[in-house]
């Protein structure tokens, strides 16, 4: 049944008037029939479907066949001579039908249109097939056990759109007009045999389409060359696709394709757009494939291991939004115009010395292992953008002074599993990593830093790197004073203004004194200047001390300072004197408790 071939359930229900809600009616069935599984549900035939005692729909398989004729252009009757049952030699069961050489004769004499024909062979092998016409051979919806275009030459367009073919060969064959296939079943036998549509060099001078085709066994497209617009789009693979050494001279669109066995697109080449947005079930190869134009995969599905060996992208690629399960191998790929992998996920990736004139987008990923080789002569920046970064080695491929880290830029990157100890010595100048984009972000901006650093701090600790912790913290913090000084000098309400002024001002102390509770040594710093600074105003305000020295105006004031004084301040001291010791008393407290705390705090790394 050829609505089978043409279309799923799904179809069906947008395309007949009387379904309201074709979305919520699909689900329905969906959940009746195959507990649920969408995908099951699209690969069972529209009659099985509808004929299932359990079918909840009101559409028959009548009415489905009934609309699908009104959606397709087929000739109303045969005008061949009756040979049998009513039938022409074309339409009667393959064993008692038309032959090859009927056939080719039928073409020579200007018959073009065998439509829903059940041919045992058709065997064009080294032959040239042609009409003055020009018109289209048309085998749609056909049934043929073997088709063989090998070594052939077909000038006009050919069509066997809906067909079912058992087996299919066109080695070394040349389709000078347009190839169409489109919602095609091949292999549907039970050979073995690869459906061969390459392998010596096939030529294609149209446009081909197998849109919407099954291939059901092993599809063999190998040094095919494509001269015009390609498309495979929705096409199913059920084995592997070979498309190793293939040539695609204009557009060349697999949107919607699905790959169950391993699809070979190495050394093949995309001189216009190459749109690969598809679902790869198993693993997937690009070796040596040079994409001159754009590439898209956007979207796609990849549940294998992926294969990027020395790939040249000439024009823009796109990633964007891409799941990668299995392991991706990146190696000595050339990136030549801007690209983009946002979104995307890996759960193992590696990229090694990937060449770029632009930055490497991989903002908002998740990459949660692998390894990224830089070469320091060539400038590739990595965005890592509100990325995640897992448990991911950075280093250069050859000994190199500056840190790998150089070569990441990072913004807002939450850190799972990255392990900072490794970076320490390249890091230890200032411990800054964050890097101007170079895909114009607002790095720069205080709150932007500041939480770039807090995930960084957190990362650190999650992985038990309590020194980058605690570096991150402190630039964290300075983040956090930039963004108070940016508020104080902008255009808000005075009192916003001000409550930023006052908290820069504290921030700013904090620092000053202990590092924010990271730096004791300036504890230690402040205090004793402090000592010195009480002991000046004391010999400035008067105070009478025993001997009224340097050493006991200092010794006084050291006391104070720790809360040893013995015995007092004397009474007969005026009040300003006894309110600037007390004054002293508290600051000396309160910078032993801070001291306490920031030596914990070291001693703890």
């Amino acid at each position: 049944m050829h609505v089978d071939t043409a279309w799923t359930i799904e179809t069906v229900l947008y395309s007949v008037s009387e379904v309201e809600d074709p979305e919520a009616t699909l689900q329905t069935v969906a959940e009746t029939l195959t507990d649920g599984e969408m995908s099951e549900l699209l690969e069972t035939p529209v009659s099985t479907v509808l004929d299932h005692p359990e079918c909840p729909l009101d559409i028959t398989t009548t009415t489905a066949v009934d609309v699908w004729e009104e959606t397709v252009d087929l000739p109303e009757t045969c005008e061949r001579t009756v040979v049998e049952d009513g039938l022409c030699a074309i339409h009667t069961p393959a064993d008692h039908g038309c032959n090859t050489e009927g056939v080719v004769q039928q073409v020579e004499s200007g018959q073009t249109t065998f439509v829903g024909g059940r041919f045992d062979t058709l065997d064009f092998s080294d032959q040239r097939l042609s009409t003055d016409d020009a018109s289209t051979l048309d085998f749609g919806f056909s049934t043929v056990g073997v088709v063989d275009f090998s070594g052939s030459i077909v000038e006009n367009d050919l069509s066997f759109d809906g067909a079912r073919l058992g087996q299919i060969d066109a080695m070394d064959a040349k389709f000078v007009g347009n190839v169409s296939f489109v919602l095609a079943d091949l292999g549907v036998d039970d050979g073995e045999k690869e459906l061969q549509f390459g392998d010596n060099f096939a030529q294609f001078a149209g446009d081909v389409r197998f849109h919407e085709a099954t291939f059901e066994r092993k599809a063999d497209f190998k040094h095919a060359r494509f001269h015009g617009a390609t498309n495979l789009s929705v096409a199913t693979f059920r084995k592997d696709a070979m498309f190793n050494g293939a040539t695609f001279d204009r557009d060349a669109i697999f949107m919607g394709s699905r790959y169950d066995g391993k699809a070979d697109f190495s050394k093949a080449v995309f001189h216009g757009l190459a749109d690969l947005v598809a679902r790869f079930r198993f693993n997937a190869m690009f070796n040596y494939t040079r994409f001159e134009s754009r590439a898209n995969f956007s979207d796609s599905h990849f549940a294998g291991k992926v294969d990027f060996w020395a790939t040249v992208f000439g024009g823009k690629a796109t990633f964007d939004y891409v799941e990668f399960d299995g392991y991706v191998s990146a190696k000595e790929v050339r990136f030549e115009d801007a690209t983009s992998f946002e979104g995307s996920s890996f759960q193992e990736v590696t990229f090694d010395s990937p060449l770029t004139v632009e930055t490497l987008n991989l903002a908002r990923t998740t990459i949660s292992d692998g390894r990224f080789t830089f070469d320091p002569d060539v400038h590739a920046v990595v965005d890592l953008t509100k990325a995640t970064f897992g448990d991911v080695d950075v280093e250069w491929n050859r000994p190199h002074e500056e840190s790998p880290l150089e070569r990441l830029h990072f913004d807002r990157t939450t850190f799972d599993g990255f392990d900072f100890s490794a970076y320490h010595d390249g890091l230890s100048a200032n411990w800054d990593f964050i890097r101007p984009s170079m895909l114009g972000r607002d790095t720069d901006k205080p709150e932007v830093r500041e939480e770039t650093f807090l995930k960084a701090k957190n990362g650190a600790k999650a992985v038990g790197d309590d020194r980058a912790a605690s570096e991150f913290y402190l630039r964290e913090m300075r983040a956090r004073r930039d963004g108070y000084w940016t508020v104080m000098f902008g255009t808000g309400p005075l009192k916003k203004r001000a409550a930023a002024g006052t908290k820069w001002a504290g921030n700013r102390f904090f620092d000053m004194v202990s590092g924010y509770g990271e730096r004791p040594s300036r504890t230690v710093l402040t205090s004793v200047a402090a000592v010195c600074l009480f002991a000046g105003a004391y010999w400035n305000l008067g105070m009478e001390l025993p001997g009224e020295s340097v050493a006991s105006y200092l010794t006084f004031s050291f006391q104070t300072f720790v809360a040893l004084l013995f015995g007092g301040v004397p009474e007969a001291q005026p009040v300003v004197i006894r309110f600037v010791v007390a004054v002293e008393a508290f600051t000396g407290a309160f910078a032993i408790a801070l001291f306490v705390f920031g030596l914990t705090q070291t001693m703890r790394r």
